[in-house]
């Protein structure tokens, strides 16, 4: 009886955190604060393009290719128009004749979230993939990382009180527009924010 109403939990926590993510990743993005991730998605570039990075010490850094920022909106609706420098610089045999560079660095920020997308980036060399990949992955991956803590969250909040908070507070986080918002984000990294709640 014990394992049997330990799976059927099992199973409800994957469904509801599934759920979640599919919902979070599947609504079109409110793009506020969207600009923050420059610094963030500059790490990808910086990983993609093999920029040497030993002398920085911060994970936060804008890259430009032919002096257009790398971001994932430039990518998008630059590769339809044919022309952009990121365009080129991802499809041309020689990446450095496109001049990419870091050109702002964010030294508030320690920027582990950047670090990571640079080693990230740097596995371009290996599976070959659209740069667009590290932007859709990285974010569904921190989707589905916040989905997994609020259901987690859900699940002690039903411990220590009833079935209703837990549920008020799933929906709540389901429906918010704030949460939805920022649940990919790669600056902001909204997973870590619960983390302490849940521990």
């Amino acid at each position: 009886m014990n394992n049997y109403s330990f799976s059927r939990k099992l199973l409800i926590f994957f469904v509801f955190t599934f759920l979640m993510t599919a919902h979070f990743i599947s609504i079109p993005k409110l793009k506020f604060a969207g600009d923050s991730e420059v610094c963030v998605t500059g790490m990808i570039g910086a990983g993609v393009l093999n920029l040497d990075v030993s002398d920085i010490k911060f994970g936060m850094n804008a890259v430009s290719c032919d002096g257009v920022l790398f971001t994932d909106a430039n990518i998008e609706s630059k590769q339809r128009e044919g022309n952009s420098a990121i365009y080129f610089s991802f499809n041309a045999p020689n990446f450095a004749s496109h001049n990419p560079q870091i050109i702002t660095t964010r030294k508030q920020q320690l920027g582990i979230q950047g670090w990571f997308l640079y080693f990230l980036g740097r596995t371009y060399d290996i599976i070959k993939l659209s740069p667009k990949f590290y932007f859709y992955f990285t974010r569904a991956f921190y989707a589905f990382l916040l989905a997994l803590v609020v259901t987690a969250l859900s699940f002690q909040i039903n411990k220590a009180y009833n079935n209703l908070m837990a549920v008020c507070f799933y929906c709540s986080c389901f429906a918010s527009v704030w949460i939805i918002d920022f649940a990919a984000n790669l600056y902001f990294v909204p997973f870590t924010w619960y983390l302490p709640m849940l521990f």
